[in-house]
């Protein structure tokens, strides 16, 4: 399992673990990259000692993994200024998911 603070490589980019967490039996993460100044959110496993990751493509499972990271990050940290990218990122993936189910 990867741990927050690690830096793992993603298509051939460094990204920093800043939250992990598992639902419906996958592991999931948010890493920042840096010199890109985003996050995102990807399905991983361990292979043969090989990161294996996928952006997840079903919308409702990425709001629902999206609830969770921020769920974690207000219980165990409040809201520090340091996290208002992270959430105000979360916000907008919300409001986005929220606004394309209505329009269906």
């Amino acid at each position: 399992m990867l741990n927050i603070g690690d830096i793992i490589e993603i298509r051939g980019k460094q990204a920093i673990v800043c939250f992990h967490t598992s639902y419906n039996e996958n592991n999931y993460v948010c890493v920042f990259f840096e010199e890109e100044k985003i996050y995102d959110i990807y399905k991983y496993k361990i292979e043969n000692e090989k990161l294996m990751v996928l952006r997840p493509q079903d919308k409702e499972e990425t709001t629902i993994v999206l609830n969770i990271f921020l769920e974690e990050a207000i219980n165990e940290y409040g809201i520090p200024e340091n996290l208002n990218p992270i959430i105000d990122y979360l916000e907008k993936k919300l409001k986005e998911n929220h606004a394309e189910e209505q329009s269906q």
